[in-house]
């Protein structure tokens, strides 16, 4: 260790303790420092529009496993359910189904965070088997809600109809093997969103249905203490509310689409000062054409997300240098401190960047949803090199260096 000098209350560093302090670096370290501070730079996150996520076919479903922690009668321990979740991406017409598994005592992992026990269940729980039996259930209770449509609910459509003739899902073993095989069987295009097909907002229609579901299974469990607590008969009685009486944001902005903003939509019946309250649901989704009007209604948002990164776009196609946010620093709406974390849905924050990657190309696909398959120019863009080839990111993903 150093001397201390007499008279002077420092001390004095040897050689070898100076080289530490000074932090001496060769070349190659230099090199590797700068490549950490590139790293790690923060920039302003700020999306102006999305591009909608919608599907070319009155057919296309997203669908993915939520995992639900139910409280076990009045005890502080939960018990974990997998719960697979199919969404239409235009209609948002939703169904649920529990995977069934027996829980055997003896054999159930217990995972212990620090404010509560649950008991997890294991992998075989969530095998592809299962997940092909829950989407067969599915399609039952699909018929069984065309029946309602058709013949019992209010103002009765007998042109509702469920066609199931395209499944997105992610690129887990669930929805590979016999899922996949049942898939072929019955003619239904499954397409699986590899980790390098871009940001999880691809599948941004189920993971926020599986956010809205959470809340539903809460308010629910408040506002109907009577009721029994076993999943079997909550989920059915959500899924009604949440395809026949909530209202829907983006359903409602549908209607209202081609209505002034400074005019009100009432119902006939009602008066000015006495208005019918109107709830746009996904039941009203399945009149006919609807959906068709809403493939034509998310194209031309499509055309205005493209005008407003015109200029990003035509950058982007000279393939430039670029990085793109790793993580998002977000502030949480009453809370004190900033949040840090990979919040997909958020539209401005502070972001940590990553360091400069090449662009390659623009993504081009073979689009199937007409007879013909056509190759088509996509919105996203291929960057390359190492840890990033080949990953697929949006204009507002990027940022041009």
């Amino acid at each position: 260790m150093g001397k201390k000098r007499k008279g002077d209350d420092s001390w004095q560093l040897d050689q070898k303790e100076l080289a530490f302090a000074q932090r001496l670096y060769t070349p190659e370290q230099k090199k590797v420092k700068k490549s950490v501070q590139e790293e790690i730079t923060e920039a302003k996150y700020n999306v102006k529009d999305w591009y909608p996520i919608y599907s070319d076919t009155v057919g296309g479903w997203q669908a993915d496993l939520m995992f639900l922690n139910v409280k076990l009668g009045k005890t502080e321990n939960y018990r974990e359910h997998c719960l697979l979740c199919v969404i239409n991406i235009n209609s948002k017409y939703a169904f649920v189904k529990e995977l069934p598994f027996t829980p055997q005592k003896n054999k159930d992992s217990a995972w212990r965070p620090t404010t509560k026990k649950v008991y997890k269940v294991p992998g075989t729980a969530k095998s592809s088997a299962k997940v092909r039996d829950a989407m067969m259930k599915i399609l039952q209770d699909m018929r069984e809600e065309q029946q309602y449509l058709r013949f019992q609910a209010p103002g009765a459509n007998p042109h509702a109809t469920f066609k199931v003739k395209v499944i997105y899902t992610d690129d887990g073993g669930e929805f590979k093997g016999d899922f996949q095989r049942w898939c072929q069987e019955k003619e239904i295009r499954q397409v699986r969103f590899q980790p390098l097909t871009g940001k999880k907002t691809r599948m941004g229609v189920v993971e926020r249905f599986n956010r809205t579901f959470r809340r539903y299974y809460e308010v629910y469990l408040k506002t109907h203490p009577e009721t029994p607590k076993k999943l079997n008969v909550l989920i059915p009685e959500i899924m009604k509310e949440y395809n026949r009486e909530k209202d829907h944001k983006s359903i409602r902005n549908f209607w209202r689409r081609n209505v002034p903003s400074n005019r009100r939509m009432r119902a006939s019946g009602g008066t000015k000062d006495n208005p019918i309250s109107l709830k746009f649901t996904p039941m009203m989704m399945m009149l006919k054409g609807k959906q068709t009007e809403w493939m034509d209604y998310k194209r031309k948002q499509t055309d205005k997300v493209d005008s407003v990164y015109a200029k990003k776009i035509t950058q982007l196609q000279q393939k430039p240098t670029v990085r793109y946010w790793k993580k998002l620093i977000l502030k949480k709406k009453g809370a004190k401190n900033d949040v840090e974390g990979e919040e997909q849905f958020a539209k401005s924050g502070s972001g940590t960047l990553t360091k400069p990657v090449q662009v390659l190309r623009q993504h081009t696909y073979m689009n199937k949803s007409q007879k013909e398959p056509v190759k088509t120019l996509g919105k996203s863009f291929v960057i390359g090199s190492g840890e990033h080839a080949g990953l697929k990111l949006l204009p507002y993903d990027l940022v041009v260096k």
